[in-house]
């Protein structure tokens, strides 16, 4: 199982598609070159948010390897309190 962890300005994010990623990375690019703008981010959760992003965004990309079913388990846990905080 692969996973992506986002973190922008200390707000948490999971999603689970290299798709979504670099659509996501383009369109953070794009708002960065305007000089701002609100970026959507839908988490595996289903849950949607507008992120505003600045120039001066702080922007963290992880990558989630589980390779087995009680560590896709774990995953699945320690996701959801990832996007709880």
């Amino acid at each position: 199982m692969c996973a992506y962890g986002i973190s922008v300005n200390q707000d948490h994010y999971v999603v689970e598609t290299d798709d979504a990623l670099v659509g996501w990375k383009t369109d953070v690019i794009d708002a960065v070159r305007r000089g701002g703008g609100f970026v959507e981010m839908t988490s595996v959760s289903g849950m949607s948010t507008a992120i505003l992003i600045t120039p001066s965004s702080r922007i963290t990309v992880q990558k989630i390897v589980r390779g087995d079913a009680e560590g896709a388990a774990a995953f699945a846990d320690d996701m959801h309190l990832f996007e709880d905080l």
